[in-house]
C-alpha cells in the first residue's frame, strides 16, 4: 500500500523536486509518518475525518432512468415526476440502509 501511495505521488507531481504532501482521510492513518518521494509529509488537525466532512457539505446527486412521452406530458410535469421518482428512491434507501 505504501509503494503504491508513493508512485501516486510520484506520478502527480510536475517535477523530479520534492514536494510536501498533505494527507488527509480516515485511510492516512495507515500510512507512515515519512514517505519516499515527498519533502514532508503533512497531516491536519481532524484530517481523519476530512472525507465525512466532504460528504456532509456537498449537494446530493442521484439518477433515474426513464423515458416520457413530452408531448402527452409536458417538461415540467416529467422533470417532477422524475424529481419525485428520485426523492423517494433516496429516502426508501436511507431508511432501509441507514
Amino acid at each position: 500500500m505504501v509503494n503504491l501511495v508513493e508512485d501516486a505521488i510520484d506520478k502527480m507531481k510536475t517535477s523530479a523536486a520534492p514536494v510536501p504532501v498533505i494527507l488527509v482521510g480516515g485511510g492516512s492513518i495507515l500510512l507512515p509518518e515519512e514517505l519516499k518521494g515527498p519533502s514532508e509529509v503533512i497531516r491536519p488537525l481532524h484530517s481523519g475525518v476530512a472525507n465525512a466532512i466532504g460528504s456532509a457539505i456537498s449537494q446530493v446527486s442521484g439518477q433515474i432512468v426513464k423515458v416520457y412521452a413530452l408531448a402527452e406530458k409536458g417538461r415540467e410535469t416529467a422533470l417532477g415526476q422524475a424529481k419525485e421518482i428520485g426523492m423517494s428512491g433516496a429516502i426508501e434507501v436511507f431508511y432501509c440502509e441507514g
